[in-house]
C-alpha cells in the first residue's frame, strides 16, 4: 500500500500548532530572553508577542 504525503497545508498547519505549544510552554524563558536581547521589559514583551 503506498503512503500519501500531507498536503503543504496540512503540514504547515501541524508546524504552526508545534510551534504554538512551543512558546505557550517557554513563555516565560522566552520573555527572560527577549529582555536580554532589548533591555526593556515592554519590548521584551513585544517580541514574545510577536512569536505567538
Amino acid at each position: 500500500m503506498q503512503r500519501t504525503r500531507p498536503s503543504h497545508a496540512l503540514r504547515d498547519m501541524r508546524d504552526e500548532e508545534q510551534f504554538e505549544k512551543f512558546v505557550a510552554g517557554r513563555a516565560d524563558a522566552l520573555l527572560r530572553f527577549g529582555y536580554v536581547l532589548s533591555g526593556d521589559p515592554h519590548d521584551a514583551a513585544d517580541l514574545v508577542q510577536e512569536a505567538r
